[in-house]
C-alpha cells in the first residue's frame, strides 16, 4: 500500500515538473479582419522567469493605421496557472501595458495521453485588468 501511494505521488510530481518546464517559449495568435486589418498577440516566456508581450494592431481606417503596444515583467507558475507581474517602472508611456493581475491557464497534451490527437499547447488568459485580453487563447509556436 505504501509503495502504491509513493508511486502515485512520484508520478504526479514528475508530471507537474514536466509541464512547468514546457511552459516557457513563444506563444502567438493572429486574427485577420475582412477589411484587411490584422491583430497579432505575441508572448515570450523566458526560462529565467521574465516575459515580453507584444500587441500589434493594423486598421486602415484608424489613425495611426498601425499600433504596437508592449508589456514586460516577470512570470510565475503555480500548478497550471501562469501569473504575469509588471513592475511599475516598466510602464513608461502610453504604449506600455500594465499586465499585473493577468492570469492564464496552461493547457497541453498530457504525457499519459497516448492517442494521435493533435492538442496544441496554449495559454488561455482568464483574468486581467486589461479587458480586451480576457478570453484570448494564445498558442505555443512549434
Amino acid at each position: 500500500m505504501k509503495f502504491a501511494i509513493l508511486t502515485l505521488f512520484l508520478t504526479v510530481a514528475l508530471n507537474a515538473a514536466a509541464q512547468s518546464e514546457n511552459v516557457h517559449g513563444s506563444y502567438e495568435i493572429k486574427y485577420e479582419t475582412t477589411d484587411g486589418g490584422e491583430l497579432k498577440y505575441t508572448l515570450s516566456l523566458n526560462p529565467e522567469g521574465t516575459f515580453l508581450f507584444h500587441s500589434y494592431k493594423k486598421d486602415t481606417r484608424a489613425l495611426p493605421p498601425e499600433k504596437n503596444r508592449y508589456g514586460r515583467g516577470k512570470w510565475t507558475m503555480d500548478k497550471n496557472i501562469v501569473s504575469l507581474m509588471t513592475n511599475t517602472t516598466d510602464v513608461v508611456d502610453s504604449l506600455s501595458l500594465d499586465l499585473n493581475n493577468t492570469k492564464a491557464r496552461f493547457d497541453s497534451k498530457s504525457p499519459r495521453d497516448l492517442t494521435n490527437r493533435d492538442i496544441k499547447t496554449k495559454l488561455t488568459i482568464y483574468g486581467s485588468d486589461i479587458l480586451w485580453l480576457k478570453g484570448i487563447e494564445i498558442f505555443k509556436r512549434d
